[in-house]
C-alpha cells in the first residue's frame, strides 16, 4: 500500500524492547511443525497459553528438521493500485502509526488522503478494477478467521496484463489477508494457469516447502462437470495471535503471518469476503470471471464459494448471514444462497467477458 509518510524523532529501545526483539528472532528460527496444528484448528479445540506453545515447538526442533521460510512478497505496482482501489471501495480510513524494529516512528496517511489528490485532475481517476462480492456489513463482527471450499477455474484473458482470481479476504482497518485462486500470466511471464494466491502486505512464514504460495491447479473444473475445489482457510492463534494458512479437510497448514507484524490484525478482525476479482487496463475489454458464463446458480456451470463460514470471538466455526451482496457492472453476478442444500452457505459469482 502506498502512505505518505512522516518520519518522527528516533526513540531508543529499552532493554527488556532489545531483550524481546532477540526472543522474537530466536522464535523465527524454529522449524514450523505441521503434526502440531492439525489438532489445534479443530472448531471445538481452545488455544495453549504462550509458554505452553513454546515448549512445544522448542521440543520438536529438536526432532525435525524441516525449516520455516521467511520472505518479503514483493507487490508489483499493480498489485499496489488494487489495494488502494479497495480501500476506497470500502471507504475505510488509513492512517495509523508504525514503530520500526529499531525505534523509528511514522505517520502514515492514506494513499487518497493525500493533499496531491485534491488535484482536479486526480479526482475523478479510476483504477479499472472490478468485483462480484458477498462481504459482511459493518464493521461490528468479531472474527477469528475465515474460510470455504473454492471450486477452481480457469477464465479466459484476452492481454497478459489483464488477471482475473477469486478470493476470500478477511480484514481489520487497513490490513486484510485474502487467499485463492488467480489467473495473472503478467505476474508469471506469460503463464496463464491458475495458480494458488496469497495477498497480504506483509511478511509471510512457509513451513511447507513442498507447498509454495504460488503453486499450479493441475485440476481445472469444467462447464457442466466435472467440478474441482479446494478448501482454503485463515485462521488466528488463540495462543499467540499469528493468523494461520490452512488448506484441505484436515487443516492442513502451510504457513502463517506472526502477530507481530501487524497492527490492526493484531487482534480480532471485523471484515470478511467472498467472491470474484478482475483487472483490466484502461480502455480494454474486461475478462471473464469465475467459470466464464453468466451466474446460473447451478454448480455445475457456475464459480462458487461451499459452505463459507467464519470462526467468531469464541473460537467456533458458524455461518455468517450478516452480509450483502456487492458488484460494480451488471455484467458481472454474485448470489447469496444462504441454504444451498449440501454447498451450505454459498456465495455463486461469475461473469462473461465484457466489452
Amino acid at each position: 500500500m502506498k502512505t505518505s509518510i512522516r518520519r518522527r524523532r528516533r526513540r531508543r529501545l529499552g532493554v527488556e524492547e532489545e531483550q524481546e526483539l532477540k526472543d522474537n528472532r530466536i522464535i523465527e528460527r524454529l522449524p514450523g511443525i505441521s503434526f502440531f496444528f492439525k489438532v489445534r484448528f479443530r472448531p471445538d479445540q481452545r488455544g495453549m497459553d504462550l509458554s505452553a506453545f513454546l515448549l512445544v515447538l522448542f521440543l520438536s526442533s529438536l526432532f525435525f528438521c524441516q525449516n520455516g521460510v521467511e520472505g518479503s512478497i514483493e507487490l508489483s505496482a499493480r498489485e499496489d493500485l488494487e489495494l488502494e482501489n479497495e480501500l476506497k471501495r470500502i471507504n475505510k480510513p488509513a492512517v495509523k502509526t508504525i514503530q520500526a524494529e529499531y525505534g523509528d516512528i511514522y505517520d502514515c496517511v492514506d494513499f487518497y488522503n493525500q493533499p496531491a489528490f485534491d488535484h482536479p485532475m486526480l479526482k475523478n481517476h479510476s483504477f479499472y478494477f472490478e468485483y462480484a462480492v458477498v462481504h459482511t456489513i459493518g464493521r461490528a463482527g468479531k472474527y477469528n478467521g475465515v474460510g470455504a471450499g473454492l471450486s477452481i477455474h480457469r477464465p479466459r484473458l484476452s492481454r497478459n496484463d489483464q488477471y482475473s482470481a477469486a478470493r476470500f479476504k478477511i480484514q481489520r482497518g487497513v490490513e486484510a489477508i485474502q487467499v485463492g485462486w488467480r489467473v495473472d500470466p503478467g505476474l508469471y511471464g506469460g503463464d496463464t494457469r491458475t495458480r494458488s494466491f496469497i495477498r497480504v502486505d506483509v511478511r509471510f512464514v512457509l513451513v511447507r516447502s513442498d507447498i509454495p504460495p504460488d503453486f499450479v491447479y493441475e485440476q481445472i473444473s469444467k462447464f457442466g462437470g466435472p467440478i474441482y475445489e479446494k478448501q482454503l482457510y485463515v485462521k488466528r492463534d488463540l495462543a499467540n495471535g499469528n493468523w494461520w494458512l490452512l488448506i484441505g479437510d484436515d487443516f492442513e497448514p502451510v504457513g502463517f503471518w506472526p502477530k507481530r507484524i501487524f497492527s490492526d490484525l493484531a487482534n480480532l478482525a471485523n471484515y470478511v469476503e467472498w467472491g470474484g476479482q478482475v483487472y483490466t487496463p484502461p480502455g480494454t475489454f474486461s475478462p471473464e470471471m469465475g467459470s466464464g458464463n453468466v451466474v446460473t446458480t447451478d454448480g455445475k456451470r457456475d464459480a462458487f464459494f461451499r459452505n463459507t463460514q467464519v470462526i467468531n470471538e469464541f473460537d467456533q466455526n458458524v455461518d455468517e448471514y450478516n452480509t450483502e451482496t456487492f458488484h460494480d457492472i451488471e455484467g458481472y453476478q454474485v448470489v447469496d444462497l444462504r441454504n444451498a442444500q449440501e454447498y451450505g452457505h454459498a456465495v455463486v459469482y461469475g461473469g462473461l467477458a465484457q466489452k
